[in-house]
């Protein structure tokens, strides 16, 4: 009988087994402070892929990450305070997290917080809005600015439409900034 008749033995391919040295090197490296590794250990349990889905767990491992520098870690853990995914929702803390992923280069997390402000997303709104007013990560550019503020503050955002007031009074347009 080969191992594959038997039905005791499992079979395992040099492929699986090159995968599996790979995950277990991977996990290892996150357990000894690499920041790149504990950031794609983050993303598994985030996901469900090679683990269990957890969150929370997620949401431990991406602190780490951001604590020994990762970018993206810092970015993932925004995610995860502005949906309250694994952690208590806390948008103050998910719009700082995401400032201070693209200060620090973050520019991918940029374009995904644009598309998805874009859609409508308050808080994705007026972290892109803030990046064009300040210029972090783009370019300075006011018109941007108020273009993403103004989407939601129509849609009844009262912080956006704070902002909104201030950019335009800042801009010596009070008329409009009383509206």
């Amino acid at each position: 009988k080969t191992q594959a008749q038997s039905g005791n033995d499992l079979l395992i391919s040099p492929i699986y087994e090159a995968k599996l040295d790979s995950v277990m090197d991977i996990m290892q490296r996150a357990k000894d402070g690499d920041a790149d590794c504990q950031n794609v250990v983050g993303n598994w349990y985030f996901e469900g892929k090679h683990v269990d889905q957890s969150y929370a767990t997620a949401a431990k491992w991406w602190s780490n990450a951001a604590a020994n520098g990762s970018v993206d870690a810092i970015g993932n853990l925004g995610i995860c305070y502005h949906f309250g995914l694994g952690v208590e929702c806390d948008t103050v803390k998910a719009k700082g997290l995401y400032i201070k992923s693209i200060e620090k280069g973050s520019l991918d997390l940029f374009e995904v917080l644009a598309e998805v402000g874009e859609d409508g997303d308050e808080l994705c709104s007026i972290v892109v809005a803030e990046c064009y007013l300040k210029g972090i990560g783009v370019g300075r550019n006011k018109d941007k600015a108020i273009e993403y503020l103004s989407r939601v503050a129509k849609d009844g955002s009262v912080n956006a439409q704070r902002e909104l007031a201030l950019v335009l009074l800042n801009d010596k347009n009070p008329k409009d900034a009383a509206v």
